[in-house]
This record gives C-alpha cells, sequence and structure tokens, in this order.
C-alpha cells in the first residue's frame, strides 16, 4: 500500500501529460480529474499501485462519487482498476495516443498510401484555421486523424469543414462524438460544398418559420415530431404557408385538432394534386358536392343541404314532429334551422378525409362526429 510521503515535496514536481490536458480533462468531471492527478503524483511517488481508500480519505469524498469517477477513467483507459484488491494504476496516455494513431503496418494500401501522400493546401489550410480559431493551437492528434477521416468519408470541402467546428464551438458541444454525428448529419442532408451548406440554411429556416407558424396558430408547443411533419409538408409536397394555413384555420369547430389529422388532411390533398389554396377550395367544393348527392334520398331534399338536414326538415315539417317515446329524465331535443346544418357541413376541414375523424376528435365514432345533441 502506497503512503503520502511529504519529504522533498515543496521541490518535486508532478508531470501532467499536455494530451491529458488537451484530450480528455474537457470531458471529464471536476472529481475525476482531481483523482487521475493525485494518482499521477502517487505513482510518481512510489511506483506502486494506489489503493483506493487511501485516495478516498485523500479528497474528502463519498465512496459512490469516488467508484463513478474511477469508472470515468477506467472507461477511457487512463487507469487499470483491480477491484478486487482495491487498488489502481494510472496508464501512460502519451503510450496509448501513439499506439492508437502511429500503428507500424507490415504492409500498405497503396491507395491509401496515395491518398495521404497527396498534398492539400486548401485541406491543410483548413485544418490550420481550425485549431488555432478553436483549439488555440494546441490541437490533440485525435481532432487531426478524425478530421482527415471527415475529410475522406463526407467530402466536405475545406470552408464547410471550417463552417463545422464554428457551429459546433457555437452550441458549446466541440467534443468529437458531436461533431462527428453534425458532419454525419450534414453529408445526409446532402451538403458539401458552401453552396450546398447556404442552401441548407435557407430551408432550415424555411421549416423554423413554419414551425414556429403553425405552433401559433394551433396554440401549441411543437415537438420534434410536429417538426417532421411540417417539413414534410414544406420539403415533400412543396406547400406553402398559404395553404398550410388555409388548412389549419378550418378547424375552428374541432375540439380537440392534433397534428396527425392535419397531416392525414394534407396528405390527402397532396394525393388529389392540391397545389395551392385555390385547388384546395375546388377540391374541397368537389367533395362537397359528392358528399351531397350520395345523400340526397328524397326528392324534396333542396340542393345545398346534407342529408342530415333533408331528414331532419322533413321530421319536423307540417307540425308532424316525430318525437321519441317519453322517459323519465329525457327532454326534449333542440330544433335546428337549415342555416345550423349548411354553416355545420360547410367545415371543409370535416369532409376533407373520412378516415382522420376519428384521430380530430379524440376516438369519437362516426355517430358522434356526424350528429349534435344537447
Amino acid at each position: 500500500m502506497s503512503t503520502f510521503n511529504s519529504s522533498g515535496i515543496v521541490l518535486s514536481d508532478t508531470p501532467v501529460p499536455d494530451i491529458f490536458i488537451a484530450e480528455y480533462m474537457p470531458n471529464l468531471s471536476g472529481l475525476a480529474v482531481k483523482l487521475y492527478i493525485l494518482a499521477l503524483h502517487l505513482h510518481a511517488s512510489s511506483g506502486a499501485p494506489i489503493a483506493i481508500d487511501e485516495v478516498g480519505r485523500k479528497l474528502s469524498c463519498a465512496q459512490t462519487d469516488l467508484q463513478a469517477a474511477l469508472d470515468e477513467l477506467d472507461e477511457l483507459k487512463l487507469v487499470v482498476c483491480n477491484r478486487a484488491q482495491g487498488q489502481f494504476t494510472p496508464n501512460d496516455v502519451k503510450q496509448i495516443e501513439l499506439s492508437r494513431y502511429f500503428q507500424p503496418r507490415a504492409t500498405g494500401d497503396a491507395q491509401a498510401v496515395a491518398r495521404h501522400g497527396r498534398v492539400n493546401p486548401q485541406r491543410r489550410e483548413a485544418i490550420s484555421s481550425i485549431n488555432q480559431s478553436f483549439f488555440q493551437g494546441i490541437m490533440s492528434p485525435r481532432w487531426y486523424y478524425s478530421i482527415d477521416e471527415w475529410f475522406d468519408r463526407y467530402g466536405f470541402e475545406p470552408n464547410v469543414m471550417y463552417s463545422l467546428f464554428q457551429e459546433c464551438a457555437d452550441r458549446n458541444k466541440l467534443n468529437p462524438y458531436y461533431v462527428g454525428a453534425v458532419a454525419e448529419d450534414w453529408h445526409g442532408r446532402g451538403i458539401r460544398n458552401y453552396d450546398d451548406l447556404e442552401r441548407d440554411a435557407r430551408q432550415r429556416e424555411r421549416i423554423n418559420a413554419m414551425t414556429r407558424l403553425v405552433g401559433n396558430l394551433l396554440n401549441k408547443d411543437m415537438t420534434d415530431f410536429d417538426r417532421r411533419l411540417v417539413n414534410k409538408w414544406v420539403n415533400e409536397f412543396n406547400y406553402d404557408a398559404d395553404l398550410i394555413t388555409h388548412a389549419l384555420r378550418l378547424s375552428t369547430r374541432l375540439h380537440s385538432p392534433n397534428m396527425d389529422y392535419f397531416d392525414k388532411v394534407l396528405t390527402a390533398w397532396y394525393e388529389s394534386g392540391v397545389t395551392d389554396v385555390a385547388t384546395a377550395r375546388a377540391h374541397q367544393e368537389e367533395f362537397r358536392r359528392s358528399r351531397q348527392s350520395a345523400g340526397n334520398m328524397s326528392p324534396s331534399a333542396e340542393p345545398g343541404n346534407s342529408p342530415a338536414v333533408s331528414g331532419r326538415r322533413a321530421a319536423y315539417a307540417g307540425g308532424n314532429r316525430r318525437r321519441k317515446p317519453a322517459a323519465k329524465g329525457n327532454f326534449e331535443q333542440r330544433v335546428y334551422d337549415e342555416n345550423f346544418w349548411a354553416d355545420f357541413y360547410n367545415d371543409d376541414l370535416l369532409a376533407a378525409t373520412d378516415d382522420a375523424n376519428d384521430s380530430a376528435t379524440g376516438g369519437a365514432t362516426d355517430h358522434e362526429a356526424d350528429n349534435v345533441t344537447d
């Protein structure tokens, strides 16, 4: 077991590798950093494995916190743990990095050698600019390796690579895992050069503006799922703000309008060839006429009235009002005039698609959607 030796401590030094400061320290918790530096100090003094309990007392931390910090270091291979004996030893982080990026190869890939042997001044300048702008000139070897890999894998131009780091730095998420995920996302969106990047920025702003508009009209907080639906309406259907707003404003009589309902309506319009507000209104009018025509079973039915209007007017015409048998607790239903039913069935959103009724009314049946009672 190692012991704390204070002799000569005033004049002694504990070397901390620069690669640890540049590469590992930003992503470690404060306790993990202290634990690693203390481990370097103790190991340099004695060269023996370090007792976990001993450093726990030195750092005055709870055992659970100490184990969590040790797990962080162990996951990054910064230490070698022997939990059975309650000991650990710090690893040589410089050797780890050398083994990772500079392994000798007995045989080489001729194409890879040729590719990396070619001098690309623009790529080299971009890497140098990234190093100076975001790493104060001390970028770790891991970043060089990753940037070179992203250039080859995704085909980015140098100015796009610099913009990639700028965006991640603006989000305060400048770590290899996050930058790599954003690079993959950009590649998936077809970004290769600066023109692609500007096009994508305009498209994202269009989606953001449309998402805010839909959220304001529906008075709801938009989720990632809602944003994906808006993206489909704008990019796949190529619908503009006027047409989407037209669809949303037809929902005034819906109790609980939701994004899934509007998606079904707009999808039905898209499949029917609707491209703007004018064709949408024409489509709605055609649908209403076909629905009225299908329901006109009585010759006394007048044009413009729905089947429900004709049926109820016939039931109450001439004073021959049919009433349900009287029962305790039952009351006579309200009599609606023609104007009410004409206005009610003018709700174009309800007539746009039959199969959307359930989702829009929260699971209501067809009878509940077509009949209004007190």
